[in-house]
């Protein structure tokens, strides 16, 4: 068992002395002071260890595997963005390398075997995810009586608006309603939302 030298809380008055570490995570162990037997925390002077983790993202209609560096600290949930290294054939970059792509969290394998929304890292065996640098945008739109659906490809920050005018397939289409991914939606002018929370934009074509 590794021993530290600090000062104990409960007995203070004599200095430093040897502490045994039971356990240490995140930077911080726990202690029991050699002199007295108070157990306490201390800062352990480690950095937080780190560990890859696989992540398997979903792409529109296809899937790869790339993986993510965890501190042993942290907690990760469902809807939580990450940062993953993807292999090059499947970046939206391009490039010779592997890249950083940004993906949001679907769910959670844990080493258990069962799926969670919310986890310790170290309790994680598999990450799955959805690629949200560029997205798939449905739209369905309107023009008397009649409506088509077609496609438009978006970064997964650009913002779209009730009321907003866009240009797709030769048409001019006025956004009348935004249906969001977790299950609500937006028919209002004015508040935006982002192309990877959008599921549907619903809209009239404008023959002005």
């Amino acid at each position: 068992m590794d021993r530290i030298f600090i000062a104990c809380p409960a007995c203070s008055n004599r200095g430093e002395n040897p502490h045994y570490v039971i356990r240490s995570a995140c930077g911080t162990s726990l202690v029991r002071c050699t002199e007295c037997g108070h157990i306490h925390t201390a800062k352990s002077g480690k950095p937080p260890r780190e560990s890859a983790v696989r992540v398997i993202v979903s792409h529109d209609s296809e899937s790869y595997t790339g993986s993510t560096a965890l501190s042993e600290c942290e907690i990760l949930h469902k809807g939580d963005e990450l940062i993953v290294d993807a292999p090059t054939q499947h970046s939206v970059h391009g490039g010779d390398d592997d890249a950083a792509e940004l993906v949001q969290i679907a769910s959670i394998e844990t080493k258990g075997g069962g799926r969670v929304q919310t986890a310790h890292a170290l309790d994680i065996k598999t990450i799955w995810a959805r690629n949200i640098e560029e997205v798939t945008v449905k739209i369905t739109s309107q023009k008397g009586g009649k409506s088509s659906s077609m496609t438009t490809r978006a970064y997964g920050d650009e913002a779209y608006k009730v009321g907003d005018t866009i240009n797709q397939n030769g048409k001019r289409l006025v956004i009348t309603k935004i249906h969001t991914r977790d299950g609500g939606h937006k028919s209002r002018a004015g508040t935006p939302v982002e192309a990877k929370n959008i599921k549907r934009l619903q809209a009239r074509e404008d023959d002005r």
